[in-house]
This record gives structure tokens, C-alpha cells and sequence, in this order.
């Protein structure tokens, strides 16, 4: 009998590489406001995929909201393995 490898499911779907660089761009410029606004658009596309969350986080903890950061910080430790 000949055995297959087996390939593991995705857990997160991805996110598109266009999003994603700009995802990174956001936060290399500060620019938390736009950031927030991706990340927030990315986590209602994207619930299962940490990036959107942990761009969302990061927007929320660089404009002082520590309480709603906190939140998003616990979805990014649920989906983590």
C-alpha cells in the first residue's frame, strides 16, 4: 500500500498579496487611520486569518485605544494554534 502525503488544510484563508503589502505600508508610514480602516475591512473578509486582526490591534494600541486593542488581541490569540 502506498502512502500519500498528507497536506494540511489551511486554517486561514489568504489574504491577496496586493492587500497585504498595503497592510504593510500602513503601518511603515503611520498611517493608523487607513490602517485601521483595511484591517477592519480584512478581518470582516478574512475572520480566520490573524493578519487583519493583528493590523487592526496594532491601529487601536498607536491611537490610545488600549481597551479595544486588548479585544482584537484575544481573536488573534483564539486563532492562533
Amino acid at each position: 500500500m502506498a502512502l500519500t502525503p498528507r497536506i494540511p488544510q489551511r486554517s486561514q484563508p489568504a489574504i491577496p498579496v496586493k492587500q497585504a503589502n498595503e497592510v504593510g505600508a500602513l503601518l511603515a508610514a503611520k498611517r493608523w487611520d487607513e490602517l485601521m480602516v483595511l484591517a477592519r475591512s480584512l478581518c470582516v473578509r478574512y475572520p480566520r486569518n490573524t493578519l487583519g486582526w493583528r493590523a487592526l490591534a496594532s491601529a487601536q494600541l498607536h491611537r490610545g485605544a488600549m481597551a479595544d486593542a486588548l479585544g482584537t488581541l484575544s481573536q488573534v490569540i483564539k486563532l492562533t494554534p
